[in-house]
């Protein structure tokens, strides 16, 4: 389900205004999950003291999207729950602290 492209095979990039490089991944391998679950488990209000195994089932069951920085590093991460026709639900968002406010946007063109 992943993918890691546009349908003409550009990578996902995202222009920001304080920070270069940003990719976006649906690739599951590239989504570090111990990150993930630290992130919700520990900081997401709610999502305080999700064991890391009910968010693995849900990350199994979902597509995931993943915000990397220039090396690679995850920023940002969105689950998203979806009959993959007519409905999808965005959850789980988080954004690490030093990527909050960076305005990232998929650029024009």
């Amino acid at each position: 389900m992943g993918r890691t492209a546009d349908a003409a095979g550009a990578p996902w990039l995202l222009s920001c205004d304080d920070m270069t490089g940003v990719r976006v991944t649906t690739e599951l391998d590239e989504i570090d999950l111990d990150l993930v679950h630290r992130w919700l488990s520990e900081e997401a209000y709610w999502a305080l003291g999700r064991s890391r195994e009910l968010v693995e089932r849900a990350v199994r069951a979902s597509l995931n999207i993943g915000a990397l920085d220039a090396d690679g590093i995850l920023v940002g991460y969105a689950r998203v729950v979806t009959d993959a026709a007519t409905f999808a639900w965005v959850c789980d968002v988080f954004v690490t602290p030093s990527a909050r406010g960076c305005r990232c946007r998929i650029p024009n063109g």
